[in-house]
């Protein structure tokens, strides 16, 4: 009966430290295949013409620059106009929906018209400035608010983006 008792225990000793062997060796090892993976794309965007602004935004594009808390100038091309046939005046919004990578973020130029009713693309401007970058972020959400405001420069003529913002909003309908 002992010799049964022995024996019995030995195979429960040894079932235990198998599945203990077993399941630890079916852990993950690197957290990062824990990390969560958010494979958004869509970005869900108004977009403001300031009140303050003095002009009309007629156009813009957009190209990429890469993740959005890295440093890295542009990845891509520009795009097309992603608002053809719209002119926004000053306080008017527009929605669109564009696809940029959840934690990436895209630079965007615009273009203008005038009180006067002409068109300029801002960045062909003689003394624009190419290494100022305005952003559209796809991170905190998949719905953001963007705006800016543009004042013309009375010493120069040149017209320039006096202000801007891009701000996860979930909130936008």
């Amino acid at each position: 009966m002992l010799k049964n008792r022995n024996f019995l225990l030995s195979w429960a000793i040894f079932a235990l430290l198998f599945g203990a062997l077993f399941l630890t060796s079916s852990c993950k090892e690197d957290d990062e295949d824990d990390a969560p993976t958010d494979t958004h794309d869509e970005l869900y965007v108004k977009y403001q013409n300031d009140q303050r602004s003095t002009v009309n935004i007629v156009g813009m594009q957009l190209r990429p620059h890469g993740r959005a808390d890295e440093q890295t100038g542009p990845t891509g091309s520009w795009t097309d106009d992603i608002i053809p046939g719209e002119d926004l005046a000053p306080g008017e919004s527009v929605y669109f929906t564009v696809k940029i990578p959840n934690l990436d973020r895209w630079e965007y130029r615009l273009t203008i018209k005038t009180p006067e009713g002409e068109i300029i693309k801002m960045w062909e401007q003689e003394g624009w400035n190419d290494d100022s970058y305005y952003y559209i972020t796809h991170w905190g959400g998949d719905k953001r608010y963007v705006y800016t405001y543009i004042l013309k420069d009375e010493n120069t003529g040149r017209y320039y983006i006096s202000g801007w913002g891009d701000n996860a909003d979930n909130d936008i309908k």
